[in-house]
């Protein structure tokens, strides 16, 4: 598989979900949105999905062939989960 387009196909997707999530909140240079509108929250929120899928496929693909070695455990407190009140 051709990684490297498969990155900049995300990438792309991504940035195009990214432009009307920030042009909807309507940032003001140097400024602080106080509130922001529920139709604009909405439309907000529509987009945010879609991105977030995208960001997971960029880090799948990011992450691929990477190893890791678990933390071996450290148990439970000798209370119990309480810290041995009750």
């Amino acid at each position: 598989m051709n990684w490297a387009l498969a990155i900049e196909v995300q990438r792309r997707a991504l940035l195009r979900l990214l432009r009307p999530i920030v042009s909807a909140s309507g940032p003001v240079p140097g400024g602080v949105v106080e509130t922001v509108t529920r139709a604009v929250r909405k439309r907000v929120l529509d987009f945010l999905l879609p991105a977030e899928a995208a960001l997971r496929r960029l880090i799948v693909i990011a992450a691929r062939g990477m190893t890791f070695t678990p933390r071996p455990s450290r148990g439970f407190p000798a209370g119990g989960i309480g810290g041995g009140q009750g």
